[in-house]
């Protein structure tokens, strides 16, 4: 695997990250459905964050994760640090999402819609990608932090609720994400194709 490559740091991955970020607070903040398990949600920012770390590598999807995660447990608090620290901050549910976005960045290596190209072969590496991340996050890392952080709750509940997360995640970054990286390859395709094809308006 070219890690080069795949950690790359450039003008157009920072500017791209940054409107990532801006775009996975707003959705976490304002989009978020309720599942039947309590204190699980459907957040269908998993999406952009899948599809913004498949463009762009690890580095993106752990960024963007973690200003996400930050900006909207301060905006909740209304800006106000302490109740910040105490009530809105899970560090297990921050340090899940940045390994969430890290591990979905794995995608870039074999996801070239940027290029114009997102077949069958770069469809099934990015759900197998961003399943792996989901399983890893929630239903691991999440859990076993919480445990430690927050000692006395339920195990079989903990992990209820990270299993939860992960199936919802999943199905956001498959249903919605997929989607977004199609629609983008196909007009990355039509703009490149436009740049190389030649100019007959000459004299």
């Amino acid at each position: 695997m070219d890690t080069k490559n795949l950690f790359s740091v450039n003008r157009r991955m920072l500017v791209f990250t940054a409107a990532g970020a801006l775009l996975f607070t707003l959705f976490s903040y304002f989009i978020v459905l309720p599942t039947p398990i309590p204190e699980v949600y459907f957040f269908p920012s998993y999406a952009l964050l899948g599809f913004f770390a498949a463009l762009f590598g690890p580095v993106s999807g752990a960024v963007i994760s973690l200003a996400g995660m930050l900006f909207v447990g301060l905006w909740r608090a209304g800006f106000d640090t302490g109740l910040w620290l105490r009530e809105y901050f899970f560090l297990s549910y921050t340090i899940a999402s940045v390994v969430c976005g890290f591990i979905y960045g794995f995608a870039k290596k074999y996801v070239h819609a940027d290029c114009g190209n997102f077949g069958y072969d770069g469809i099934i590496a990015y759900n197998v990608i961003q399943i792996a991340g989901n399983l890893a996050a929630w239903s691991l890392v999440a859990p076993v932090l919480e445990l430690l952080f927050r000692p006395g709750r339920p195990a079989g509940e903990v992990f209820l609720q990270g299993l939860t997360a992960a199936f919802v995640d999943i199905l956001s970054a498959e249903f919605i994400g997929t989607p977004l990286l199609l629609i983008h390859a196909r007009i990355r395709k039509h703009r490149l194709a436009q740049r190389e094809a030649p100019d007959n308006t000459g004299a």
